[in-house]
């Protein structure tokens, strides 16, 4: 294509105008599939190799195989149709503008010579794009960029960004303007720059549809969580999309629907008639939170379990317990409340007032209100006590204690001591005669599944279990845990400094379960 010929306009739907126009550190570009994100990436970084080409970018997927036949595939062709650049070779195309994995030609520009052009993007004008897989994010380590675009990293690993992406996103010289506009300049110093009001920019942009099964980071990384009812009546509306943003992110989610016009006839009728429910929340309506299947808590629900809540003062504390150490130890504390509802037996439902048909009934509400997850080196059931002391230190509150029967034997080679003998001498102050609540063995842990389940989907009427909303490893656990052969399916880690495995989810839905079961023993035997 001569240089000269003018290339595509390219128009934006309104979700893509927030992505391109986002002037934060985080940049999340959430949507459905075929929604545009991919072409995202190449308008984006098409715009930083022609305007800026002194900047060192990065563009990865979650692997190899993705990177090369979906992420850069469209990359290319972006690039081409928008900014008229292509890939050089010296008989087919000598007037192109890029070379990939190979050392550039003597007549394009060098900003810096590297030691090696492998996974390497350079153009004619000076400007290097790094490639790779996050899947092997370790061998970017000692790379230094200015700006990275990450494609579909539902599959990857949150240390992949924490640990190694955001730490090499450090290329000096990229100002944020007071209007807005961009600026390179290399010379300009902290002081200088604070007094001309320009802030410097370091963009990673995250590219991706929900998460399919695990836990999904970036939910936690962006606060999705605490916004869950917003985004779902937002993306129930096709005409309507998610967007917030303060000074470090911007968040941005979307349907399929807005690149519709972009899309084959008939794509997406054709793509909801393919998909269950769940999957067309996930694949179509870029939905954050959509389930599975296969959930060891179906049931659970955020807009109806996980609200914000203040905690009665004097009320009794319930104490539970799950004695794993890694990645830290667990102890819960939940109010226990008792409040009437109007319930109609044929559908289960519960109202807040009377109607016709209903009955009154008096309901238990187990109310989670703080999660104590020790992580070392504060791992120990002492340290998780001491804690629950510095929040109650003024309180007179009687403190009954649950949690995992296997507390109860002795700890090898302190003698007689045990993990309830050490919570009863941190917490002495606060026991009733009657504080401990610990059955001599555990309930199977299918049978508290059942009741888990049982209350969460409304069908014990007489219980209802809330969550706090700054419980954030409680509520993981009740949404990503997936149902095993035997149980609970949890995913092991392993610890980066000591080489132990352990399992990552899963402790404080136990230590829940606990206390649900001895609050709830009169279901069980029901069951």
């Amino acid at each position: 294509m001569s240089k000269e010929e003018v290339v595509k306009e390219f128009y934006l739907s309104m979700p893509q105008s927030d992505v391109m126009n986002a002037r934060t550190a985080l940049i999340l570009d959430m949507a459905g599939q075929g929604a545009g994100k991919t072409e995202n990436i190449g308008i984006q970084s098409g715009f930083m190799i022609t305007e800026f080409p002194e900047l060192k970018g990065f563009i990865a997927a979650n692997t190899y195989m993705q990177l090369s036949q979906s992420t850069l595939n469209k990359a290319f062709k972006s690039w081409e149709m928008y900014y008229g650049l292509t890939e050089f070779d010296k008989k087919i195309s000598p007037y192109g503008d890029y070379v990939i994995d190979k050392v550039p030609p003597s007549h394009f520009k060098v900003n810096e010579k590297l030691k090696s052009y492998h996974n390497t993007i350079c153009f004619s004008n000076g400007a290097i794009i790094y490639v790779g897989s996050l899947t092997d994010y370790k061998s970017h380590d000692g790379k230094e960029f200015a700006w990275a675009h990450l494609d579909e990293t539902k599959d990857t690993k949150k240390n992949a960004l924490t640990d190694v992406i955001l730490a090499r996103l450090r290329q000096y010289g990229l100002w944020i303007k007071e209007g807005g506009e961009l600026l390179y300049d290399d010379k300009i110093g902290p002081q200088e720059a604070t007094e001309k009001g320009y802030r410097s920019w370091n963009p990673c942009y995250i590219h991706t549809s929900p998460a399919e099964g695990g836990v999904d980071w970036s939910i936690e990384l962006f606060d999705l969580d605490k916004n869950e009812e917003e985004i779902r009546e937002t993306l129930a509306d096709p005409y309507k999309y998610y967007f917030k943003q303060d000074e470090s992110k911007t968040t941005v989610i979307y349907q399929t629907y807005w690149n519709e016009e972009n899309l084959p006839p008939g794509y997406i009728k054709a793509r909801r008639s393919q998909l269950s429910e769940n999957e067309q929340l996930k694949f179509i309506d870029g939905y954050p939170f959509s389930k599975t299947g296969s959930e060891y808590y179906p049931f659970f629900q955020r807009r109806q379990h996980v609200k914000r809540f203040d905690i009665t003062p004097g009320k009794p504390v319930h104490l539970t317990y799950d004695f794993n150490v890694m990645p830290y130890i667990t102890q819960i504390a939940a109010e226990v409340e008792y409040v009437q509802r109007w319930h109609n037996s044929e559908d289960n439902s519960k109202t807040d007032f009377p109607e016709q048909g209903r009955e009154l009934i008096d309901v238990m509400q187990i109310r989670v209100f703080k999660e104590y997850c020790m992580k070392p080196p504060l791992n120990t059931t002492e340290a998780a006590a001491e804690a629950f002391k510095r929040d109650f230190k003024q309180s007179e509150t009687d403190v009954f204690i649950y949690g995992d029967a296997s507390g109860k034997n002795r700890i090898t080679g302190l003698g007689s001591l045990t993990q309830y003998k050490i919570i009863e001498g941190k917490l002495a102050g606060y026991l009733p005669n009657n504080w401990d609540r610990v059955p001599r063995a555990n309930v199977a842990i299918l049978k508290r599944r059942d009741l888990m389940n049982r209350i969460l989907e409304g069908k014990i009427p007489g219980v209802e279990l809330i969550i706090h909303e700054d419980c954030i490893e409680t509520i993981r656990d009740m949404e990503y845990l997936k149902l095993g052969p035997d149980g609970k399916f949890k995913e092991k880690e392993k610890d980066k400094n000591t080489g132990i495995s352990y399992e990552k989810i899963g402790h404080t839905s136990d230590a829940l379960e606990y206390l649900v079961c001895e609050l709830c023993k009169h279901y069980l035997s029901i069951f």
